[in-house]
């Protein structure tokens, strides 16, 4: 009888404590704690690396999910709508955050993913989070033409933070 009741228990246990899209929602307060970086050198052509970026303070906020654009009731579940922005300032655009589920593959962490206009960004169920800008960028040997500058191409960042609940 041992032998049936201790599978329950623990199969009953992990339901319970594991995380879904829900733990999510909400507001949250992400701090960049570190970034690095390259700058495009138009006169040598060459990447030059930059390690003082000054750090931000962002904002996670979801919202409801039909608010989003291209949002469809199958999604339900699997994507969730929120707005990140830079603190103090006001949210430009809506955008579904995909939800990756704990699994053996991701080092047994849920996660949520997606796009702003400018970030690529990433959260863990814990509120660690990476911010990725541009990466990875123009690898071609020239840039391009902007109001007729030559050689352009814009800088790749990526930051490292942590978030909490607000």
């Amino acid at each position: 009888m041992i032998k049936f009741i201790i599978p329950f228990i623990l199969c009953f246990s992990f339901s319970v404590f594991s995380k879904n899209i829900d733990h999510f929602r909400g507001s949250w307060l992400c701090i960049e704690e570190s970034g690095v970086g390259f700058n495009w050198n138009k006169d040598s052509s060459n990447w030059d690396p930059v390690g003082n970026y000054t750090t931000s303070k962002y904002i996670l906020k979801t919202v409801e999910n039909s608010d989003c654009y291209g949002w469809d009731e199958k999604d339900n579940g699997e994507k969730i709508c929120a707005n990140f922005f830079e603190f103090g300032e006001e949210p430009l655009m809506k955008r579904l955050y995909t939800y990756t589920k704990r699994s053996e593959y991701n080092n047994n962490t849920a996660f949520i993913k997606g796009f702003s206009l400018m970030y690529n960004f990433k959260m863990s169920e814990k509120g660690q989070f990476i911010k990725q800008f541009n990466i990875p960028g123009d690898v071609g040997d020239k840039g391009r033409e902007y109001n007729g500058s030559k050689n352009n191409k814009d800088s790749m960042m990526l930051f490292v933070g942590s978030c909490s609940k607000i």
